[in-house]
């Protein structure tokens, strides 16, 4: 059998979502952390939380995936992900930085999960079809690469939204998709 299953298709999906989440976060994340932050100097504190939580996660989510599933921890990171969403559209509109702190501290949560789209990729897999799904997989960064940039140019202003809010309600939608697509 030389044909991949299904779900790594969707694992390709899924980590396109996931790039595309984190392209959004690089692209908006100082702005927004210079226009709420009390001075200048904090500007990029928010992203530095977002790679702090992937950071002090990564290694246990592993592990929570050896007891529990991936499946569980997936799921665990869209609801970290839509709720980055939704307090990032929070955080724009009360003009709250720390509020904008937790917002990228969630979405690193969600980053530090779909860190292992790829692996679960070649889970139940023979050999030989290992490095094709594992490149599948990986491919959903070009995708990322062509849609990112359009989404945070088209969604950076939206009428009767603070600017930039809309890109976090972005991530609200990416993690509605996401959900069914990881239920595998």
């Amino acid at each position: 059998m030389n044909q991949l299953p299904k779900y790594v298709y969707y694992l390709l999906i899924a980590q396109a979502f996931n790039l595309i989440a984190a392209v959004l976060s690089v692209t908006v994340s100082a702005i927004v952390g210079l226009k709420l932050a009390p001075t200048q100097a904090l500007a990029t504190v928010p992203y530095g939380l977002q790679f702090l939580a992937m950071l002090l996660t990564t290694f246990i989510f592993s592990f929570l995936m050896k007891r529990w599933g991936r499946h569980v921890v997936f799921q665990f990171g869209v609801l970290c992900l839509f709720a980055a969403g939704f307090l990032g559209y929070q955080a724009l509109l009360k003009q709250d930085f720390w509020l904008l702190c937790l917002t990228h501290f969630s979405l690193g949560l969600f980053l530090s999960t779909a860190s292992f789209y790829r692996f679960a990729a070649s889970d139940r897999l023979s050999s030989e079809l290992i490095p094709k799904a594992t490149a599948l997989v990986i491919s959903g960064g070009v995708v990322a690469a062509v849609i990112a940039p359009v989404l945070a140019i088209q969604f950076q202003k939206v009428k009767g939204l603070p600017d930039f809010t809309a890109i976090y309600l972005i991530f609200c939608g990416v993690a509605l998709l996401l959900s069914p697509i990881l239920y595998i």
